[in-house]
């Protein structure tokens, strides 16, 4: 996938353009989820990531609503104005391991988003396309597996591997009936992608004539934790080679790297470079994700309304494209030296 560093969104599947800087909601919840969503939405951002664990789906659409009655908006899957707001959704470990309860969770999520009437849910593959023909809900965007484990095995479980299949072939299928625009993943590591890898080409000795759900296709995007101390270059390296596009969570470090001295030197030379009043060291890092190789779009938690309107609103992504694009690769060598493969978050590589 080539870089396009210089758009304001990237098409990650065909007729799907995914804008670049999105706003996270994990822990987020109730009324602040809506609060802080409909914010971001005033000041201009169009992507919003959520997940089924996170809890707060029914509360970020009453945002999009609310904000869809502000402005008036109407939905066009074909849209390329700043109309369309871009949702992403995940099925969390609990939902994965039973075919029949992945395919419920599925729909129980498609009609909390406001997707899809829950009264029009439905389980057998036989009802599906009827259910996909009457439904008068907009698609979600994007579906992602959000985890490479079902709940309550270890992490060294063999049963992971078939549990990921069949969580594939149930976004495979809603993908193929219009339920969602967009199927991914979430904190695949390189191991896992090759696993898919080896499944759709039927390569994989192992594995060939026991698959219960063979995988048709590869994910658009691997959505996984990335920034200057967790830079994941061998897994961008083969996400380049499958053609599946990076979303960098935690681009912040989940806070910790604000205060770096590092980030702070960055800020400070980008600005000076440029001949800025200041650039901030959360501006600095998201300018640094956007320059990455492979990294399609990066998303920004944020539980405060006016620090998420800054950070992922039109003018947060057309300043961060601005230093991404203008600052010279000196300005951010630092940055670039920092990987030491630090997670803030959760580590996927124990997962067999």
């Amino acid at each position: 996938m080539p870089p396009l560093r210089d758009a304001h969104a990237f098409e990650i599947s065909p007729g799907v353009r995914m804008p670049r800087l999105g706003l996270g909601t994990f822990k987020v919840r109730g009324e602040d989820a809506t609060n802080v969503t409909l914010a971001a939405l005033r000041a201009g951002c169009r992507h919003v990531d959520t997940a089924s664990c996170y809890r707060n789906e029914a509360a970020i659409r009453d945002a999009i609503d609310a904000w869809n009655d502000e402005t008036n908006a109407e939905f066009s899957a074909a849209d390329e104005t700043s109309a369309a707001v871009f949702l992403t959704s995940k099925l969390a470990p609990s939902e994965m391991g039973d075919l029949a309860r992945t395919r419920e969770a599925l729909f129980e999520m498609l009609a909390r988003l406001g997707c899809l009437d829950a009264r029009e849910t439905g389980l057998e593959d036989e009802k599906d396309a009827e259910t996909r023909e009457t439904s008068s809900g907009k698609p979600l965007d994007l579906l992602l597996i959000h985890w490479p484990a079902k709940a309550g095995a270890s992490p060294d479980d063999a049963s992971h591997a078939a549990a990921r299949r069949d969580a594939w072939h149930v976004l495979e299928r809603a993908r193929d009936l219009g339920y969602v625009r967009a199927i991914g993943v979430s904190n695949y590591t390189v191991s896992h992608l090759k696993e898919m890898r080896d499944d759709v080409l039927n390569v994989s000795e192992e594995n060939t004539g026991t698959l219960t759900q063979r995988p048709k296709s590869l994910p658009c995007v691997n959505q996984v934790e990335l920034h200057p101390r967790c830079q994941q270059k061998e897994l961008r390296a083969l996400c380049a080679e499958l053609g599946v596009g990076v979303v960098a969570y935690s681009p912040l470090g989940c806070g910790e790297l604000l205060s770096d001295p590092r980030v702070v030197r960055c800020a400070d030379l980008i600005a000076k470079e440029l001949r800025l009043d200041r650039v901030t060291p959360a501006q600095a890092l998201l300018a640094w994700s956007l320059r990455q190789k492979g990294v399609v779009a990066a998303v920004v938690k944020s539980g405060d309304p006016k620090r998420a309107a800054a950070n992922v609103g039109k003018e947060g992504l057309a300043f961060a494209l601005r230093l991404a694009l203008n600052a010279s690769d000196g300005a951010f060598e630092e940055l670039d030296e920092m990987d030491d493969g630090t997670h803030f978050c959760w580590d996927p590589s124990v997962v067999r």
